[in-house]
């Protein structure tokens, strides 16, 4: 069974790498992969923020960013 993972990587002030990583569910891949190879296709930028969520209470973080996926070659 083929499984995804989420990879977030940057580095500290001192240049040391920091990773996180974090599993979709299988019952997420398909639209997951759709979403991605879509913003890929049409070259659209993506805008993530974080939810808070307690109960049926929503709130949306200050803090987001926004970036573009482009293809590369991996080694």
């Amino acid at each position: 069974m083929v499984q995804f993972r989420l990879v977030l990587e940057s580095e500290s002030n001192k240049k040391n790498p920091r990773v996180l990583k974090l599993n979709v569910a299988p019952s997420k891949v398909k639209g997951f992969v759709n979403f991605i190879n879509q913003s890929v296709k049409e070259k659209r930028p993506i805008t993530i923020y974080f939810e808070k969520m307690e109960g049926t209470i929503r709130e949306k973080s200050k803090l987001r960013g926004s970036f573009t996926f482009h293809e590369e070659d991996v080694k």
